[in-house]
């Protein structure tokens, strides 16, 4: 009985205390205040922005690459296909830049609202 008695009341205690450790563990970040999750956030999207314009220029090198090589394969003479394989290169590049500037475009929407909610 004295057994029973102990095992019941282990448990009881460790359920408690598994119980009350929860609330605790389920927030990562439970003990800093808001105000710096909106900087934690602001920093984020800062750098996303400065990711987005390093691939803006990538994709504007590659835009100038793949239209000297259409310039080229026009002047040389290439085939047909070769010059619709350069030109769909080029239109990629276009999709790419554009979305890209729409996703910095956002990203700035976002920090300036960020801040400006005070």
């Amino acid at each position: 009985m004295d057994r029973l008695k102990a095992i019941v009341f282990g448990g009881l205690v460790a359920s408690s205390l598994i119980i009350s450790a929860g609330p605790a563990l389920a927030g990562g970040d439970w003990h800093r205040p808001y105000r710096y999750h909106r900087y934690d956030d602001a920093r984020d999207l800062r750098s996303d922005i400065h990711n987005d314009r390093r691939d803006l220029d990538y994709y504007h090198r590659d835009l100038i690459r793949n239209r000297r090589h259409l310039d080229q394969d026009l002047r040389l003479g290439a085939n047909r296909h070769q010059i619709a394989r350069d030109r769909r290169a080029i239109q990629t590049d276009l999709d790419n830049i554009h979305g890209i500037r729409r996703d910095i475009w956002q990203d700035r929407w976002e920090l300036r609202d960020r801040f400006d909610r005070d």
